[in-house]
């Protein structure tokens, strides 16, 4: 708990900071975000703010913003006098009027360490001493010293008690909220005490004119238990759902070119929009705050991000590979976009279940930005559920790699790392596909699947069995293709079952047709492709897309040579007529 000054001098605070050197060093003025706060003060479900983003993103310049314009121990008017919240109504109503609890959690989490080096209390841990040392911050005030005395309360009753005796109201800021989850994150009993502590502050009974303002800042969003989070009065922020705050989540478009009019940089407006830009940000880019910063003062674009925290945490949630997401992870290193769900995520760091959980994480630690699927792509989807009965409108936002900075991060983790035969394995299913698809390589396709099912890569059972042979043709251009479509195995079509089909997802565009694929053994390709049209494996979906690729493929055991012939679906119906 932050000790006040008076004195500007002796202010020990980055905004400050940062407004005293504007002239010399990179400064955008956010103090608008005051103003919005300004509205919401003692307002039931609004005074309760989390507002999470990555690290390096300004959560604590914002939060000792917020301190240095509320607290009544300091005289600010002057440092806010040339900003955008001077020109708003509320400015002179609320500055400096409030009593501020200031929680930096790293500085608590330090004076809890020293506390326990020296023995101090027994069964003493974290969330105790953000109570004990706030009780000892409220004493040094002596108004507040008379009420508390020696009195055994909760800090909570405490704030109670002032509010009743001497009518004081406080605001609270938390910065860093979530450090016991991300220093702690096996001590599940500490994370539930932390969340009830809170519970019992804000929500107690006679709680809520106490406070005017709660603003809580982290990397991580809240904590939720299964379906709900006990600090459900809070309304939330964060790289997912940034809503009406996203314009201070980062520097704008508009703020970065201001800044290379202002400052004096051999960097230009287009590479810092390269390399720092694209949080696609309720539909406002948004960029590195921090990179643009540092870039401009050192006349140079680089990968900043590195220097913000232990990149570890990525590579540990991608290492697991939950559902191909090392060939995900490839795909975004293309260019691509992946779908997922945001819905059901928990915010549980250390039982991260599904693909959705690792995107989710991702997003909120900056690794990767997000956008809500669009109204037309979302159609889409619920029209492809109904054709092939799955699930994919559940999906409700596209993950991407924002920019230079990050896709040359993820790049060096990825080529330092063992992915080796990630990699080897995507370039081949790339051209498998590719032979098929684009190119109608009935040679080149033939050559790559013969090698892939000989590659000692196949089940070493009888490969003269049509099922290995399925298994292997999935296996083998799934790395790739499991981003662009949904397959089906011996799927009903027609007059019979069809060996596979791929089905291109919502969003995907020439040349991706759907495929339908008939395995044969010993027999010929002629055979294959005369089963096709015999069994009309092709009428179900001829007339929702605007043509098929239709490949039959032949195993000769003997010869040990996999066949191919490939066919578009308007060439085969014109042949026939």
């Amino acid at each position: 708990v932050r000790s006040v000054i008076m004195n500007l001098e002796d202010i020990s605070n980055s905004f400050y900071s940062l407004v005293s050197e504007k002239d010399e060093d990179p400064f955008v003025d956010k103090t608008d975000l005051i103003a919005d706060l300004n509205k919401c003060l003692n307002k039931d479900y609004k005074k309760f703010k989390a507002v999470t983003r990555p690290r390096r993103f300004g959560k604590t310049v914002t939060a000792e913003m917020l301190e240095l314009y509320y607290s009544k121990k300091y005289k600010s008017e002057e440092i806010f006098a040339d900003l955008k919240i001077s020109k708003d109504p509320s400015f002179l109503k609320y500055i400096n009027k409030f009593n501020v609890i200031y929680w930096d959690m790293n500085d608590l989490d330090r004076s809890y360490n020293k506390l326990k080096s020296i023995n101090k209390f027994d069964n003493f841990d974290m969330v105790d001493n953000i109570e004990y040392q706030t009780i000892l911050t409220l004493k040094e005030n002596k108004d507040f010293n008379k009420i508390i005395g020696n009195l055994d309360l909760s800090l909570g009753d405490l704030i109670i008690k002032l509010r009743e005796e001497l009518k004081e109201q406080f605001i609270i800021i938390i910065d860093e909220w979530d450090l016991i989850f991300r220093e702690f994150p096996n001590d599940f009993k500490l994370q539930k005490k932390l969340i009830k502590f809170f519970n019992d502050l804000f929500k107690a009974k006679n709680a809520s004119g106490c406070f005017a303002l709660v603003y809580m800042t982290g990397i991580l969003p809240i904590k939720k238990y299964q379906s709900n989070s006990l600090l459900n009065n809070f309304e939330e922020y964060n790289m997912l759902e940034p809503f009406e705050f996203a314009k201070y989540f980062g520097f704008t478009d508009d703020e970065v070119k201001d800044l290379i009019e202002k400052y004096t940089t051999k960097v230009t407006y287009q590479e810092l929009k390269d390399w720092y830009d694209g949080y696609k940000l309720a539909s406002i880019d948004i960029y590195n705050p921090n990179s643009v910063s540092l870039a401009i003062r050192k006349n140079c674009v680089l990968s900043y991000f590195k220097d913000s925290a232990n990149n570890e945490d990525l590579f540990d949630c991608i290492n697991m590979d939950l559902e191909g997401l090392k060939a995900d992870v490839l795909s975004l290193l293309d260019g691509k976009k992946i779908p997922f769900s945001s819905d059901e995520f928990q915010n549980n760091v250390t039982e991260i279940r599904t693909k959705n959980d690792v995107f989710c994480l991702l997003v909120c630690l900056g690794y990767l930005a997000c956008e809500d699927i669009p109204k037309s792509y979302k159609n889409e989807l619920i029209k492809f559920d109904e054709v092939i009965n799955d699930s994919l409108s559940e999906n409700n936002k596209l993950a991407f790699i924002p920019n230079t900075e990050l896709k040359r991060l993820i790049d060096k983790k990825v080529t330092l790392s063992n992915w080796n035969i990630t990699k080897e394995s995507r370039k081949l299913a790339i051209e498998l596909t590719e032979a098929i698809t684009k190119d109608f390589d009935e040679e080149r396709a033939s050559e790559l699947f013969t090698n892939y099912y000989h590659s000692g890569k196949v089940s070493s059972f009888d490969k003269s069995k049509e099922y290995i042979l399925r298994l292997a043709f999935i296996d083998m251009i799934n790395p790739y293709a499991e981003n662009i479509y949904v397959v089906r195995q011996e799927d009903i079509l027609g007059l019979g079952r069809a060996d596979i089909v791929y089905l291109p997802k919502p969003g995907y565009v020439y040349p991706y047709y759907p495929i339908i694929i008939e395995l044969k053994i010993d027999k010929s390709t002629k055979k294959a492709m005369d089963q096709i049209i015999a069994k009309k494996y092709y009428r179900e979906y001829s007339e929702l897309y605007t043509d098929l690729i239709l490949v039959g493929v032949n195993y000769n055991s003997k010869k040990q040579l996999c066949d191919f012939k490939i066919t578009k679906y308007s060439d085969l119906i014109n042949s026939l007529s």
